[in-house]
């Protein structure tokens, strides 16, 4: 059988003729993403052919250059009878999920006070119980609910059948001390696990943000409420589409297998950030914690992630008139799902609004505070969904805009997540001599790999006020800076000496989907005000949710139109609020019952079934927008017209 080697990896896998580079990717380990899920029309999966030969289906996503390089889009590309060298470019690379790259630790340090009493949804208590005698003769189980009651003030408590089975030899061979594990929802005490002698000190817990293109995770002391470490990761589920709508489809293909790959994907990408967890909290705390001693995930995320990560089918989300199989999904075994922690372990979804307004703002809206608020605020979680709620104590209203992944390293031709090397900052200004002198930054001041979305809407804004680009996103000026490159205008921020194939540009077709998805967040604030009969004067707080916003400039924001012109202060960039929420919920069950009213008080509108926001999507597919007037703050000169 032909051997087929990725490069920089060298990763190798064995494998009949007859199968295409994407799926022997996969099943190598390696990450290569694939927007439309192997249907040969995004182009993302571009490889370059470094030995043997193989059968490629001609393609339009390919120059004649290109093409004579050696590259091929990998899902259209078939192995023959022969061993292949396929070399993974530099910029998917960036996208790696296989081992030693996996992850990487990422700061949140937002929300860093206690919103909520200190009482989290699992507790260890350490039993010493009295031994029975010929005038005590209370049951083995009722000797520990009697002191589990006293302890916790409540007269609900009950077990497993296989909990109840050991306890008798359990309590004999350790002098009747043991450790009781109980979950405590409202008072309602469910023992989880008994252990021998006091564990009761080792008790952690996860919480787990799962998001269309980025899963981040924290492990939580339960015992103290101190976070060890967060770690976050690319999807694995991008392998089979870029968004929602794509992998609800590729669930229902292959009898189910769909289904199954796209829930093993994400169970996988969960075990290896609990992996990497817990091994940097061992250092932190300088003791010990394995995965045994982790007692309970926590899991945000939109409706579909919510639905795949339990393997529920998804397919009515998007058949009208879009209902989802579950929103409040109930408490389960971790194990259930194939999560690798302590057998006895519980998993949380955290509750869902609506088909496209997920467990991710529900957690948003309680890690900002917005349901208890006398004013009127905003919150926006800037992901593949821009997803948006506005209210007060009084009420919620909230959408979902369809932004796509560009602004979070996807979907354009040098986008990258906000990892090492990726381009976050620019700034341009004009230069006699040699027309425009760039300056940028990068994460870690690491060499250019790509852009992320802070330094995408820093170009954009850059490239506006400079007269780069016209306010419909059109280059102006070829001689100044912009080349044709395989038929396509690109301006390049970074020019690689060594390597043209690793240079950073944006290119027409990038600065067209940034522009529709700011265009749909845009319209999507505009939409929810005009529910209301209110306008972005009565807003006295904006919070940004999302990870890119750690290095966003407002006001090239505000520049390009994917914020309303108001004052810099009204804006408030809080970090992966999902995760928070997450976090809170794991910590305190008061927050628990919070988010459960949360999602009672919330009010969805589907924006498709809106006219009016079409028309409001329209007028804001111009930089900043088609209506001058909205944003006064922003200065172009001259007047370009449009």
């Amino acid at each position: 059988m032909p051997k087929i080697t990725f490069l920089p990896g060298m990763k190798t896998i064995s494998s009949q003729a007859g199968k295409n580079l994407l799926t022997l990717s996969r099943e190598a380990g390696v990450f290569i993403p694939s927007g439309c899920a192997g249907e040969g029309v995004c182009g993302l999966c571009r490889v370059k052919i470094i030995k043997g030969e193989v059968d490629s289906e001609p393609t339009g996503k390919l120059s004649k250059k290109e093409l004579k390089e050696g590259f091929r889009l990998a899902c259209r590309t078939i192995v023959k009878d022969e061993d292949v060298v396929v070399e993974v470019p530099a910029r998917l690379e960036a996208y790696h999920l296989g081992t030693g790259s996996l992850v990487e630790e990422i700061e949140q340090k937002f929300f860093t006070k206690p919103k909520f009493k200190f009482e989290p949804l699992i507790e260890k208590i350490y039993l010493q119980l009295p031994k029975p005698t010929l005038t005590d003769t209370l049951s083995d189980l009722e000797r520990v609910f009697a002191q589990i009651r006293k302890r916790k003030r409540t007269e609900h408590c009950e077990t497993s059948l296989a909990n109840i089975k050991i306890l008798p030899r359990l309590l004999r061979e350790t002098d009747f001390k043991i450790t009781a594990t109980i979950l405590d929802l409202n008072g309602n005490i469910q023992i989880l696990a008994f252990e021998a002698g006091d564990s009761s000190k080792k008790n952690f817990g996860v919480a787990v943000d799962i998001g269309t293109t980025t899963i981040s995770a924290q492990l939580v002391d339960l015992c103290s409420g101190k976070v060890f470490s967060t770690q976050a990761t690319f999807n694995k589920q991008l392998q089979w589409g870029e968004d929602v709508i794509t992998r609800i489809v590729h669930a229902s293909k292959l009898g189910g297998r769909g289904l199954e790959e796209l829930h093993h994907a994400v169970v996988n990408n969960i075990n290896e950030l609990l992996l990497a967890l817990i091994s940097v909290a061992s250092i932190h705390s300088k003791t010990e914690i394995t995965l045994a001693d982790i007692n309970a995930v926590v899991c945000s995320g939109n409706t579909t992630m919510i639905h795949l990560l339990l393997k529920i089918d998804p397919a009515n989300i998007r058949k009208e008139p879009y209902a989802p199989v579950v929103n409040e999904a109930p408490v389960v075994n971790a194990a259930e799902c194939g999560i690798d922690i302590n057998p006895k372990a519980i998993l949380i979804s955290l509750p869902c609004v609506s088909t496209y307004v997920g467990a991710d703002i529900s957690a948003g809206v309680l890690a900002c505070g917005l349901y208890q608020e006398e004013d009127v605020n905003l919150l926006i979680d800037i992901g593949t969904n821009g997803e948006i709620a506005l209210g007060n104590k009084d009420w919620l209203i909230c959408c979902a805009a369809s932004a796509g992944p560009a602004f979070e390293g996807s979907g354009t031709a040098c986008g990258m997540k906000a990892a090492a090397g990726a381009i976050q900052k620019v700034k341009i200004d004009k230069d006699k001599e040699k027309g425009y002198k760039i300056s940028y930054s990068t994460i870690k001041e690491e060499k250019p790999r790509g852009i992320c979305g802070s330094g995408y809407i820093d170009l954009l804004a850059q490239m506006l006020v400079n007269r780069i680009i016209n306010r419909d996103g059109k280059f102006l000026d070829s001689g100044a800076g912009i080349e044709k490159v395989n038929g396509s205008l690109r301006f390049t921020i970074y020019k690689d000496r060594d390597d043209k194939n690793s240079n950073v540009y944006i290119n027409q077709e990038d600065i067209e989907n940034l522009k529709r998805s700011k265009g749909a967040i845009y319209a999507a604030f505009c939409m929810l005000l005009k529910k209301v009969s209110l306008s972005f004067k009565d807003i006295k707080k904006i919070y940004i949710a999302g990870g890119f916003g750690r290095f966003l400039n407002m006001k090239n924001a505000v520049t390009i139109g994917l914020l309303p012109d108001l004052k810099e202060k009204v804006f408030e960039f809080v970090g992966n609020s999902s995760l928070s929420g997450a976090k809170d919920v794991l910590l305190s069950r008061h927050a628990y019952q919070d988010i459960k009213k949360i999602r009672r008080m919330m009010t969805y509108v589907e924006l498709s079934t809106e006219r009016s926001y079409m028309e409001e999507y329209t007028k804001a597919l111009f930089f900043p927008h088609t209506e001058l007037e909205r944003f006064k703050s922003v200065k172009i000169e001259p007047p370009q017209e449009y």
